[in-house]
């Protein structure tokens, strides 16, 4: 039987953009109702002690830095500033803003900005970063810089502060990427063969 003798079966029926909204906002107001349970303190990344060699005056220039990127953030399209802070190992601070593009693929993340800005400085081991939003909670990187950051090291220490830096919290990369692909599993490939 040929392909175009076969009858087409119909395309399943997606929710209008409108159902979708609805639906998004009973379950906004349903949460809004409920009383949030207590995090457990092993889980919550603000209720961790700072990880060794990384201090609070790290932590306060990092967020001094990413706050200041991000008021130069390029984002016509999503209108979402993101400013990102990488302490190096000498030390030395450097920051980065989000740059979009039309072509959303083209799109610089606020972290990865910063890398690139380390390394253009001669660095290239990041001890700790940090990213900041506008908002009032905390907003961590999105898996494309987790990867990219994985490249130069398993346990960098990735911070997340609020716009009014009174909350801070923090995980290694690979504790937000356990199972992520890196240049540590290509290492173990080679060994291998």
């Amino acid at each position: 039987m040929c392909i175009r003798d076969r009858p087409m079966e119909p395309l399943p029926v997606m929710k209008s953009q409108r159902s979708f909204l609805e639906d998004r906002e009973a379950k906004r107001r349903k949460s809004e109702t409920t009383t949030p349970t207590a995090m457990d303190p092993a889980m919550d990344p603000t209720a961790r002690p700072l990880p060794d060699g990384i201090t609070a005056a790290h932590v306060a220039e990092l967020q001094a830095v990413a706050k200041t990127c991000l008021q130069n953030a390029y984002c016509p399209y999503s209108n979402f500033s993101v400013g990102a802070a990488v302490l190096a190992e000498n030390g030395q601070v450097f920051g980065g803003c989000n740059v979009e593009n039309a072509c959303y693929g083209l799109t610089l993340c606020a972290e990865r900005v910063a890398l690139s800005n380390m390394c253009s400085a001669g660095q290239t081991k990041p001890r700790a970063l940090l990213c900041m939003t506008k908002l009032t909670e905390l907003k961590w990187a999105c898996g494309a810089c987790l990867s990219f950051v994985l490249e130069f090291g398993e346990e960098i220490v990735m911070f997340s502060s609020n716009y009014n830096m009174d909350r801070v919290g923090w995980r290694t990369v690979r504790e937000q990427m356990p199972y992520a692909f890196s240049k540590a599993t290509l290492e173990s490939a080679t060994a291998q063969q």
